[in-house]
């Protein structure tokens, strides 16, 4: 049977990210399937971790004995936030100013706490870029990419 070894990888981040946040800690923690993550319900937070990609390290040396030269994987992942935008009034009238600003500052708040849980977490080997998302449907956040590597699991002999 096959051992999943990265799943234990995102929860740790998932977790240091988490702790970052317990100032305004979100009510949604999840780890995402897919290639997009559903903004279920932004006004209570909804942080994720969540697979963009899986590579192969590979190579050959001479005290390699990985199957087909396979050393490992190096699985990208997207760590993100959202939570609740301003948005029109029931007139149409835009948010204020102040309301605009405020969102952007818990923004910027968030993507520091985040890469802080990143870095913190023990199991990232880099971490390469903070995409804003939003603001849309009255969601704002925003996603880090990072990776992590893992050993391939033997196969019995």
């Amino acid at each position: 049977m096959a051992v999943d070894l990265l799943t234990p990888m995102m929860y740790t981040i998932l977790n240091a990210v988490t702790e970052q946040l317990q100032e305004e800690p979100p009510g949604r923690v999840i780890l995402a399937p897919g290639a997009n993550v559903t903004h279920d319900d932004c006004c209570e937070g909804q942080v994720w971790v969540r697979v963009q990609r899986i590579d192969p390290m590979t190579g050959r040396t001479p005290a390699t004995t990985a199957p087909c030269g396979i050393l490992g994987w190096v699985a990208t992942l997207g760590v993100g936030i959202v939570r609740c935008a301003a948005v029109l009034d029931d007139q149409g009238n835009a948010p204020t100013p102040e309301a605009v600003t405020v969102d952007t500052v818990g923004m910027n708040e968030d993507a520091a706490a985040l890469v802080q849980g990143i870095l913190c977490s023990g199991v990232v080997r880099s971490v390469e870029q903070w995409m804003p998302s939003g603001p849309m449907g009255g969601c704002v956040g925003g996603e880090w990419t990072c990776t992590v590597r893992y050993d391939v699991c033997r196969c019995e002999e």
